[in-house]
């Protein structure tokens, strides 16, 4: 249920002193949060909270290509996709739903936080800005021994990652883009091993 997850987004956010009210809300537009949702044992759809079968993993690529063409097909909007965080397969899916529909203009990039701010063994974690001063432990595998470094060390910068636009194959058949991930994807594969021989 959207209601329990915006509640848990919302106290979680406040307990690590960022404010959130009145800013947090679901939807289909680039200023909402969206939750992914897929056809549950009812009339109603369930939440698509990981890729834990096959099906997931389809219902989570459609998904993701009708996300990325809703932006791709509207001409006042520049797609900025990042795959910082987040699980493999989505990533994968996204960078490959950008490369099938992807324009000019959009970018695919990746949001790089300096040493030891990158470190899984960071904690806490770092949530960028920092709303208030966090001294944070790592592990330091030059010393062998437990570090502290405070947040206001961290700096950010963002890395675009280069990727193949595939887009003009079908310019003439825009139909395809509208349809399943699985079946660009063949469609993708057939037009290039024509173009190849």
């Amino acid at each position: 249920d959207h209601r329990d997850l915006h509640s848990f987004l919302t106290r979680r956010s406040s307990d690590l002193g960022h404010s959130v009210a009145g800013r947090l809300a679901f939807g289909d537009t680039g200023n909402d949060l969206r939750v992914f949702t897929i056809p549950g044992d009812s009339d109603r759809s369930r939440e698509l909270v990981d890729l834990r079968s096959a099906s997931d993993y389809e219902h989570a690529a459609d998904l993701l290509l009708e996300t990325v063409r809703a932006f791709t097909e509207a001409d006042d909007a520049r797609l900025i996709a990042s795959v910082t965080g987040g699980r493999k397969p989505m990533v994968s899916l996204l960078a490959g739903a950008l490369t099938f529909l992807g324009r000019s203009e959009d970018r695919l990039v990746h949001v790089l936080a300096n040493e030891p701010f990158d470190s899984p063994s960071l904690r806490p974690p770092l949530y960028f800005p920092p709303k208030r001063q966090v001294q944070h432990r790592y592990f330091d595998p030059v010393s062998g021994k437990e570090k502290t470094i405070p947040s206001s060390s961290a700096s950010l910068s963002l890395a675009d990652v280069p990727f193949v636009r595939l887009r003009r194959l079908f310019a003439n058949e825009p139909q395809l883009y509208r349809t399943r991930y699985s079946v660009l994807a063949r469609a993708y594969a057939l037009r290039i091993a024509e173009l190849t021989g």
